[in-house]
């Protein structure tokens, strides 16, 4: 790192540190731009800043645990926001949850699925069967009464559904398809048994391009629509690796990202998986509870090109952390993208729905309350959002005329919002030392901030942080201010 003489100090300017988590990587030797660690926080346009918070969706008592979100629209143009749950289905009626289909049998384990088709919704979930709704009348589909299926949809003009139960007994392997252009027909010999690859039972499917790629749990296969009297010829294309959680993929139509069972993932139906996860794969597995793994899911927010991870951790039921990818796509690279690391309270499921031309990220928190996750909400609901961005640590054998010129005299930082405490801490992070906390000049203009103080040691890190309901804060730049041992004397 480069320094700057100012006056009677040396400065050591960070520029836009955004790079977000590097958790493979020691902090000793990261580059100044990434941090050591965070939570609550976002980045976007060269910024840190606190992340936003939810606000309750919808009224109404909600019964059940919440399971998924959906946009269903008729031929007429309406849409309709669409909740399942273990128990009930409801559509947004006027700002109210109404259901339209009661005294289900759901489980959080199998999970539902949702798609259009015609002009009709269609939704399954394993253990009720497939059922259709128009707008007025939920019935089931008699037609598929013998085929229980968590997994359906659309292609080649038929419904196509995966991981089946039939007349009682589980063949999770099995992927099997309606009639053609007739949902409501399903012949007992249309089906495959997917025995190509690694793993015995399908997790989930998703299009990509012209084809549907299957995942089973320990291999990737793309279906091909050949016709004939095959109609799908499966070829698999990923060996051992899988899919981890029925619902921890976000589709980018170009590229799906995963959840495997060792890191994240994007494929862009290829012969080969894309890494994305390594700067957080270490944390992440390890706090990870693998008893509630199937209950992971992920949400994809197109507008603000944010992926995020929902995981269950330590010993909790339901995903209480999710972690975050800012992303972009570039022809030549894939995926590329920073993480950062959040905390909610204990959710169940989750979607980003467009009505209207708006798109909201819709959570179902597993106590049976639905909030949208707002980007301009200061708290989630009333709580307070506790935030923290630690830098990395500037030690010694990086900067050696630190220690043996130099002392850390001070902080400067570029910013704007409500409050910030400073923090520092000469172990690695182990403990801290905190100056006040700081009433920032604007919530609206970035204006220079600082914090004086003397301090030696073999490596510093230092910690803003803010723990307070409705504040918030974001900064673009950073400083350490360092002054000679000479200038003492």
């Amino acid at each position: 790192m480069a320094k700057q003489k100012f006056r009677e100090f040396d400065i050591i300017p960070i520029y836009a540190p955004v790079s977000g988590l590097a958790g493979h990587v020691p902090s000793t030797m990261l580059k100044p731009q990434f941090c050591a660690d965070c939570l609550n926080v976002r980045f976007k346009n060269g910024e840190v800043r606190k992340r936003t918070g939810y606000v309750a969706y919808g009224t109404g008592t909600i019964t059940g645990v919440p399971l998924g979100f959906f946009r269903y629209q008729k031929w007429d143009g309406t849409e309709y926001t669409i909740l399942a749950t273990t128990t009930n289905v409801y559509y947004l009626n006027a700002g109210a949850w109404d259901s339209i289909a009661n005294s289900l049998n759901g489980s959080v384990d199998s999970r539902c699925r949702f798609m259009n088709i015609q002009d009709k919704l269609l939704f399954t979930n394993k253990v009720d069967g497939i059922a259709e709704w128009d707008g007025i009348t939920w019935q089931a589909i008699a037609g598929a009464s013998d085929y229980k299926t968590g997994l359906i949809l659309p292609h080649s003009f038929r419904v196509v559904a995966f991981d089946m139960v039939e007349s009682g007994n589980p063949v999770p392997i099995r992927m099997r398809w309606s009639d053609i252009g007739d949902y409501s027909s399903w012949s007992s010999n249309s089906f495959i048994d997917l025995t190509e690859g690694a793993g015995a039972r399908i997790v989930g499917a998703e299009p990509i391009y012209d084809y549907i790629a299957v995942y089973k749990d320990y291999s990737i296969l793309m279906i091909n629509y050949i016709g004939g009297t095959s109609i799908f010829s499966p070829n698999v294309h990923i060996h051992n690796m899988g899919l981890a959680a029925r619902d921890a993929i976000v589709n980018l139509h170009t590229h799906h990202v995963f959840l495997g069972w060792d890191n994240v993932y994007a494929w862009n139906a290829g012969w080969q998986l894309q890494e994305i996860g390594n700067a957080i794969k270490e944390e992440l597995f390890s706090e990870l509870n693998d008893d509630n793994i199937g209950r992971c899911f992920m949400i994809h927010n197109s507008k603000e090109k944010e992926i995020h991870l929902f995981t269950p951790i330590a010993t909790d039921s339901y995903p209480t952390r999710f972690w975050t990818y800012k992303y972009e796509i570039s022809q030549e690279e894939g995926i590329r993208g920073v993480w950062s690391k959040n905390v909610l309270a204990s959710t169940s499921c989750g979607n980003s729905v467009t009505i209207g031309g708006t798109e909201r990220s819709l959570l179902g928190l597993s106590n049976g309350t639905i909030v949208h996750y707002d980007y301009t909400s200061l708290n989630d609901i009333a709580e307070a959002i506790a935030s923290y961005f630690e830098t990395p640590d500037f030690v010694i054998s990086e900067e050696e005329y630190i220690l043996e010129k130099e002392t850390f005299q001070g902080l400067s930082v570029e910013a704007q919002g409500h409050k910030l405490t400073l923090n520092y801490s000469k172990n690695l992070g182990t403990t801290y030392t905190s100056l006040p906390e700081k009433t920032l000049q604007s919530t609206t203009n970035y204006n220079q901030e600082d914090w004086f103080f003397k301090d030696q040691g073999s490596q510093m890190r230092f910690k803003f942080t803010n723990n307070n309901a409705g504040e918030t804060y974001k900064f673009r730049f950073y400083a350490l201010k360092l002054i000679p041992k000479e200038a003492l004397k």
